[in-house]
């Protein structure tokens, strides 16, 4: 299964559309927004199905009805998507942190945005994916980007790309 992800379109949506050209020329079957923006992007996109979750500058985020971190799995993999690494603002008793729901849920991988900075690294058990922000400028330094993730049973691949020269940044591969 090939997934596209992006993060952090800050309604830079001439950005988005080519990434979702991209990802429709690369025959994903899902496209993952991690927030910030992620109304930019329907429930599809040019017929790909869409899943996102809100990020911190969205309404939604701090809303009970609207979660803002959600578990997937997807050949295999249990995936936790959330925009923020960090405690979930919603600061209710039921709230676990990140690390606490990731192993709650079994999720050995975890999908991120919000700092804008490109990563696809395994770091306390898990196998982590930023795809960094899909805009045109970015005070950061860091240009924009977009994630293909490919799945089967037994093993990942992410690699996140530059959208503007479509190199790759980096690449994470792991059998399992």
């Amino acid at each position: 299964m090939k997934i596209g992800v992006v993060s952090d379109s800050h309604r830079d949506f001439e950005y988005l559309n080519r990434a979702i050209k991209i990802f429709q020329q690369e025959q994903v079957q899902l496209i993952i927004h991690l927030g910030d923006d992620y109304q930019d992007i329907g429930d599809t996109a040019r017929g790909i199905k869409v899943v996102k979750v809100p990020g911190i500058y969205d309404p939604e985020y701090t809303l009970d009805s609207v979660p803002n971190r959600r578990v997937i799995e997807l050949a295999g993999f249990k995936i936790l998507l959330t925009h923020s690494i960090q405690s979930n603002d919603k600061k209710t008793p039921a709230t676990l942190s990140l690390m606490e729901l990731a192993k709650k849920e079994n999720a050995g991988v975890i999908f991120y945005g919000h700092t804008h900075i490109p990563s696809a690294e395994e770091k306390d058990g898990c196998i982590w994916l930023n795809p960094g922000h899909i805009k045109s400028d970015d005070k950061r330094g860091f240009p924009p980007s977009y994630a293909l993730v490919s799945i089967e049973p037994g093993r990942i691949e992410m690699k996140i790309i530059n959208i503007n020269n479509q190199q790759e940044i980096t690449n994470y591969q792991k059998h399992i």
